[in-house]
């Protein structure tokens, strides 16, 4: 159940997160912070998501030049959401050293 649960919140996200890709231009602004937050949210619940984003992101980078964009976003939006959740899984198991739930899966 918990799987199914983990697929259907991927998905909703990976949606969303659509939306805002294709609304992605070479500028730095609301939709790069939404893109990065949902990304990033969905990498930490299921760590296959970002196979998918890779190639389209580069895409973005390549053709509309939003490279910098992407680059603000990741250190600004997607480290303080990966810190916070790393944080949350940390508490949650009630480990002495810090949890990633991503290490696992490697």
């Amino acid at each position: 159940m918990i799987r199914t649960f983990t697929n259907s919140l991927e998905q909703m996200f990976s949606v969303v997160s659509m939306f805002f890709y294709l609304e992605q231009k070479n500028k730095f602004t609301k939709n790069t912070v939404i893109l990065t937050a949902l990304i990033s949210i969905s990498f930490m619940v299921r760590n296959t998501s970002p196979v998918g984003w890779l190639p389209l992101l580069a895409i973005k980078v390549l053709r509309e030049g939003s490279f910098v964009p992407f680059l603000i976003s990741g250190a600004f939006v997607a480290l303080p959401i990966l810190f916070l959740l790393v944080s949350i899984d940390t508490y949650m198991y009630g480990a002495d050293e810090w949890v990633f739930t991503g290490w696992n899966f490697i």
